[in-house]
């Protein structure tokens, strides 16, 4: 019986985080990949000149924007 208490403890201590996932379909994994491509942004230019240069960096490279070039003639 001290286990299904437990698993009902568990349930009610995390219970916001579980709705929050059923509604959104959304979990935490997606933010922290984001972040760690923010991050590594950030060590690599070691520094911008102003924030606008720091997120438009961010954006080029979190936005999935696909930028479609001319085909060469051959």
């Amino acid at each position: 019986m001290e286990p299904m208490v437990e698993i009902g403890q568990f349930i009610n201590r995390h219970w916001q985080g579980i709705m929050n996932y059923i509604e959104s379909l959304i979990n935490n994994g997606i933010l922290e990949g984001l972040n760690s491509i923010i991050q590594t942004i950030k060590r690599k230019a070691r520094g911008f000149r102003n924030l606008n240069n720091f997120m438009t960096d961010i954006y080029l490279k979190c936005g999935k924007l696909e930028f479609d070039l001319p085909k060469a003639f051959i």
